[in-house]
């Protein structure tokens, strides 16, 4: 059962955490509000540019 299971839990791991390009992987996650877009499709559509990204937490 380990031989299948600690394969595919290695291979998550590294796809989660080996993305060359960090600020496409989170552009590519679903608009917020309305779930139909993603956040590219977003920003495309109002006509700016994404420089940063901020990290916030609460608690």
């Amino acid at each position: 059962m380990r031989d299948k299971i600690l394969p595919g839990k290695m291979e998550r791991f590294i796809s989660d955490n080996t993305t060359l390009d960090q600020e496409q992987c989170l552009l590519d996650e679903k608009f917020i509000k309305d779930d139909k877009m993603t956040v590219a499709d977003y920003v495309a559509s109002k006509n700016v540019e994404v420089t940063a990204f901020k990290r916030v937490s609460l608690g």
